[in-house]
Order: C-alpha cells, then structure tokens, then sequence
C-alpha cells in the first residue's frame, strides 16, 4: 500500500497479484489492485479484479463503486447502468452509489432522478465536488437556472480546482444566456485560472506539455474567450517566419510597406508548415493564396485555437494583434455559413468588424479593403467599438451579382456574438436578398422538420417521427435536408416556418433567417452546443422548447421510439393551440 501512496503503481499491481495468487486476498486487495490497474490504464485487469472481488462478496459497496467509476470512464453505458443500478439497490444510502446513479440517470436525460439523487449524494458527502458540480449540470439541463446558480456559487467557494472553473463556466452560459454581469464574472474565474497556468510556465513549449493548458484551451475556444499566451519573439520580416522549404513568390504579390499585411501565393507549404508559421509568430495580417493548401478543412486542426478563416478554395486570412505584450488570436468568423468558395478575382463584401480597436488595427484593416479594391457600394461601412466582452471578427463575403450565398457546414462559429452583431447581419443580409419583411401566413402555415442529414450523428428510428408528423399535421409539414436547397431558399424556408423541429446540425445555423415569434423544438446535444443555439435564439425572438428524452449527450446518437414521438407531437399541439393555428379545413 505504501508503493500505491507514492504513486508507484506498476510496483503495486506486482506485489497485489502475488498476494492474490497466494491465496491471501481480502476485498480490500482486489480493489486496491483494480485501483493500480486502472492508473495504468488496464482497464480488462481493473474489472477482472472487480469481478472476482464480487464473486466472493457480490454486495460489497467499496468493489461496486470501484467498478462503477470505472465503467463510468471508460464510456460502457449499457454496462455502468446495469452495475451502477446494482450499487444503488444493494446500497440505497451509500452516498457514492447515490453519486454513480444520479450520473447514469443524467446520462440517460433523467434531469429530474439526476437531480434528486446528486443532490442526496453531495448532501451525505460535502467532499464530493464532483457531485456538486454533476448536480450544477443536471440542473442547467433541466432548465432550473437559478437553482443552477446556487450551487455554481457554492461550487467554486469549496473547489479551487481547473474542472470547477471549467465547469462553473460552461453551466453559467448555459443559463445566463443574456445576463452580460453574470457572463463577465464567469469569463474573470476561467480567466483566473488560465492566468495561474500561465505564470508557472515559463515558456509556450511548457504549455504544450501542460495537461490543464490543452483542456483549458479547448474549453477557451467553446467559449470565445481570449487566450494569453506568454510573451513570444516577433519577426517583423516575413520571411524569417515561414516554415523551412516554403518559397515566396514576391513577384505576383501585395506587401504593405511596414511589412505588416502580405497578399501572394507560397509554394512548398503544408497544412503542419503552415501551423508552424501560426504559431511561431508572423506579419499581422496575412493572406495565403494557394491552389493545393486548402484541401481539407481548416476547423479540422487539431489543437489550433482557429486563428486562419477559409474563405474559399484559395484564399485564407490569418490576422494576429499584440495587446499588452501577449498575443492573442482572435479570428473567429461569424459568417462561416455564408463564406463564399468561388472566386478570387471578384470579390464583393460586407465587412462587419467587432473587436477591442485601436489606431493600428484600424489602419491595417482598411489597408485589407483598398488591397482587395472594394468599392463603396460593395462593403458596409466598418463599425468600431470599444469595451467588447468578445474579440471578434465578422467578416461576410457576399456575391451580390448572381445574389448566391454558399453555405459552409460549421455551425460552431456562428453563434457566439454579441447580439447586435447577430441582428444586424441578420436584417442587412435579408433585405440584401428581399425576404426581410416576409409576413407570417397563419393559414398556411408551416412545420419544418430538419433531418440529421447534415448533423453527422446517427437518428435511429427517424422515420417514426416523420410519419407522425406527416400524419397528425399532413401538408403543413415540410422536411429540410441541408443541402439539398440552395442558401438563399434555405433562408426563404426558414424565414417562412412557424414551427421548426431539429437534432443538432449546421442547418441550425439558419436559426439566423427566423421570423420573430417562430417556435423551435429542439433536440439537444451538450451544454455548450445548446447554448449556442439558444442565444441566436434569444437574439432573433424564437421561442425554444426542448425534448430532453430526445438527447445525443456525449455519445453522438439519437434514439426515438413511440413514446417519444409522442411526446413531441403533444408539444407541437400545444404550440399550434398557444398560436391559434389550425389545420387547414381541406385536409382534415
């Protein structure tokens, strides 16, 4: 036990399985060993050990919790309910048990049993933060906020670790989606924490060997929160900062004077050349043109905090500004759904800018426009302001002669803006294509059904839902498969819906043509999808229900059988009654 303190696991699991092999195991034995297993990541030893421990004593609580958590980690749904309901049964008092059921309902989307049983668990056992902070979770899944507030306040005065930050944050998202007070003061207590990483190391190749760094800026991109990187060297000259190999072809390109903005093709550069260059420090603003460098998506690096927009097939914008001698990337663009791929002689845009300004970016980005030869009539003016909780880019590209505006399927990008961002690209976009002032028809109405198509997450038993739908509400009932429209009837057809019901999907990111006072049915999928979701949402005027025994959390899947359906065509009743609409007469 002694090797197991210092943490000398492979010792342990040794000497336990000697001592088990000589007959002399207790129950403590075999938990200890199947503790040792699973530090080493032997998950087959770690249940093996459970198991046999259970086979002698088959109600005992420390083997079945041991067993629990680990199913727990390792994903086996099927396998953690039935032993975690086992625990629970044999244990009805044991606060663990408590805390491993009420994690197996909350998986499951049994908010209300999740809530009640972590609630008894963490009441049993004060220590436990992690079922402190499941409850929070549960709670802002079933939709009590300020329940859910409560305890995120309690959360983060007993537990100073980096998933209580992590956590804490996501939950307040969730449920302040329009209290800014409340927001700011979750951004200060991540913010915090990352501050703290930051000042043990010493060096940007230390974070990178930072476990709660890489978790911390993952977390950072969910919530668009600025990263602070330690100070790094910054090359003005261009050249030196390009990856070994890659080749400059200076004749056929732009360069601002002070070498800060470059337009012009690099040869020889791959997707990993080109990461180097994002991270080891380049001109501010740069614009790679290249004919291969785009085959696959940007948003699919793993690890980059996505400091590259794609615009089409050969043109990316990176841009990078020093505040307070740290770097922080900032490029996230609003408008990924409506990035035009198709040209690179013509462009025309509206350009929207929202990012903390000074005189220096200011000038760089009106350097972009007069490189690019946007005339007048082809861009908004760009709106500046200051005291911005996000730093932020919206950059629309739109093609205003054939009126086409391409959708690109990243639904990620698109809901995290300041709400004055997301109405104004919303009602200039709409009147630019004449559906602004679309007007509800309240005879014809219409239910949109958007399919998993373009979700990329399995619906198991989705034809039940459709047929129930096309049954009860017959030709009001119109079904959306992403790509089957073009962009602008993608707009027209959910501009024109009363009611929408959807899984989570890039088609989502339509929720920005919606008319005030439509209805939308939603499927939901994590915290901080949902959010998302919701906020364009509160922005647009859309009101949300959400099926929460219709959820693909954590695992990507969707599941329906009868009973659901039924609960969804209940809600769409009790919409249709709340609007006072009806079928029409001639389809009944």
């Amino acid at each position: 036990m002694e090797e197991m303190r210092h943490g000398h696991y492979l010792g342990c699991v040794e000497n336990l399985k000697a001592y088990v092999e000589a007959g002399r195991a207790s129950e403590a034995a075999w938990v200890h060993l199947g503790g040792c297993a699973e530090k080493l990541g032997r998950w087959e030893e770690a249940m093996a050990a459970y198991d046999a421990c259970l086979a002698h004593i088959p109600d005992n609580a420390g083997c079945l919790n041991a067993k629990c958590a680990a199913l727990l980690a390792t994903g086996s749904p099927e396998s953690a309910h039935a032993t975690c309901g086992q625990a629970h049964t044999l244990h009805p008092l044991n606060p663990t048990s408590l805390y491993h059921w009420g994690v197996v309902q909350m998986n499951r989307g049994q908010y209300g049993e999740s809530i009640s049983l972590l609630q008894k668990s963490y009441g049993m056992d004060p220590n436990n933060t992690k079922a402190l902070s499941d409850l929070c979770y549960a709670l802002s899944r079933g939709g009590y906020c300020e329940w859910c507030l409560g305890n995120l306040t309690l959360l983060l005065e007993v537990s100073n670790t980096s998933s209580s930050y992590l956590s804490s944050g996501a939950y307040r998202s969730y449920c302040l989606l329009n209290d800014t007070t409340a927001i700011q003061h979750k951004w200060t207590a991540i913010h915090q924490y990352i501050e703290e990483i930051n000042n043990r190391a010493s060096s940007l190749e230390e974070l990178e060997t930072c476990k709660e760094w890489k978790l911390e800026r993952s977390y950072s991109y969910y919530f668009r929160m600025p990263i602070s990187l330690p100070e790094m060297r910054y090359e003005s000259d261009y050249v030196n900062v390009l990856p070994e190999g890659a080749q400059l072809d200076e004749s056929v390109s732009v360069i601002s004077e002070d070498k800060s903005i470059f337009i012009g093709p690099i040869h020889n550069v791959s997707m990993e050349g080109l990461s180097e260059v994002i991270f080891q420090g380049f001109p501010k603003c740069v614009v790679f043109v290249n004919d291969h460098l785009w085959e696959s998506r940007i948003g699919e690096w793993s690890g980059l905090p996505r400091p590259v927009v794609k615009v089409n097939e050969r043109v990316a914008l990176a841009f990078q500004y020093d505040v307070g001698n740290k770097y922080q990337f900032m490029v996230e663009a609003f408008g990924r759904m409506a990035l035009i791929k198709k040209y690179v002689s013509s462009i025309a845009a509206i350009v929207k800018i929202l990012i903390p300004m000074n005189d220096q970016i200011r000038d760089q980005m009106l350097q972009i426009i007069d490189i690019f030869k946007l005339k007048k009539h082809e861009y908004i003016e760009m709106e500046f302001q200051q005291n911005v909780t996000y730093d932020f880019i919206s950059l629309w590209l739109v093609d205003w002669r054939s009126k086409e505006i391409e959708a690109v399927r990243d639904p990620w990008s698109v809901y995290y803006p300041p709400a004055s961002v997301i109405q104004f690209t919303s009602k200039t976009v709409l009147e630019s294509v004449g559906l602004y002032r679309i007007t509800p028809n309240t005879k014809d109405w219409k239910l949109l059904y958007v399919t998993h198509n373009d979700s990329q997450r399995t619906f198991e038993n989705e034809s039940l839902l459709i047929n129930a739908l096309t049954s009860n509400f017959q030709d009001h009932v119109h079904l959306f498969n992403g790509n089957s429209q073009s962009y602008i009837d993608q707009m027209r057809t959910f501009r024109e819906a009363s009611i929408i019901i959807s899984t989570h999907g890039s088609s989502l990111a339509n929720l920005m043509w919606a008319m005030k006072g439509t209805d939308l049915i939603l499927f939901p999928l994590e915290p901080h999808v949902d959010q998302g979701i919701m906020k364009v949402c509160g922005v647009m005027g859309v009101k949300v229900s959400v099926v929460v025994d219709v959820s693909a959390y954590y695992f990507g899947h969707y599941h329906i059988d009868q009973q659901k359906v039924d609960l969804i065509v209940n809600e769409v009743n009790k919409i249709l009654k709340r609007k006072h609409l009806n079928i029409k007469e001639d389809l009944k």
